[in-house]
């Protein structure tokens, strides 16, 4: 039944008449920004919010689950008010990670001779009489499937009520 699928946004997406969630604009719509711990289980220690909201456009700053987010008029004023930001995190379990530690580390452990699971035919020689062989190597550290969307999220407050929806993976 696969050949009977199909996306039923593909073509919106495909010839760019797809609306996604920073597509978004509602009257008297505010946005925020948030800033993110630029390690990996750190945690915010502090923050001083007072250049950010200097910055033109930015109405007031948030904190939600431990990130602060300019709330502001705009996406340029809510970006340049997460950098105006005065941060002090935690750099958590994760501070001293060094990548080029952690790759040497793992070519290291790529080059030393693996279990033997199953023992089935001499494949040494088989290697020295092949005509042509090849090596490569392959390194993609800490691959993700990322959404080719930044997760957005649009949210109306009326009457006492919160609607929210989004684009989140």
């Amino acid at each position: 039944g696969k050949e009977k699928t199909k996306l039923i946004d593909g073509v919106a997406m495909s010839t760019g008449r797809a609306i996604y969630g920073q597509d978004v604009v509602l009257p008297e719509m505010l946005y925020a920004v948030i800033a993110r711990s630029p390690v990996f289980g750190a945690t915010l220690k502090s923050f001083d919010a007072a250049a950010a909201l200097k910055v033109p456009g930015v109405v007031k700053v948030i904190e939600s689950k431990g990130s602060p987010a300019p709330v502001a008029n705009n996406t340029w004023a809510a970006i340049k008010g997460r950098e105006a930001l005065k941060l002090d995190w935690d750099g958590g379990p994760n501070a001293d990670y060094d990548s080029t530690a952690y790759r040497s580390t793992m070519q290291a452990a790529g080059n030393k001779p693996g279990k033997v699971i199953r023992n089935t035919g001499d494949v040494d020689a088989a290697m020295r009489s092949a005509a042509k062989t090849l090596k490569a190597d392959y390194y993609i550290p800490h691959l993700t499937q990322a959404a080719m969307e930044p997760p957005a999220a649009t949210a109306r407050v009326t009457a006492g009520k919160c609607e929210v929806w989004g684009c989140f993976q």
